[in-house]
């Protein structure tokens, strides 16, 4: 991997979260950035799957979900 120069709008973003505070080095608001980017992309990728299983009838509802659910914990039927 090479190293690139950083704009200047993104140094300003990266100094900006370490003016609040909760952040001791550039280095830490980067990582935090890219880890949340991880689930962003993450959780765009399951709801992906959602639709596509909705999509293909690969879906139960709500009141089926809910047996299985109280079954497997042993709890009360309604």
């Amino acid at each position: 991997m090479s190293s690139r120069a950083i704009s200047k709008e993104v140094l300003s973003l990266v100094t900006a979260e370490m003016e609040r505070g909760e952040y001791a080095s550039p280095n830490e608001v980067l990582l935090q950035a890219m880890a949340a980017l991880a689930d962003q992309r993450q959780a765009v990728a399951g709801i992906r799957r959602g639709f596509a299983d909705y999509r293909s009838g690969r879906v139960q509802t709500r009141r089926q979900a809910d047996r299985k659910f109280r079954r497997k914990n042993q709890l009360p039927l309604p």
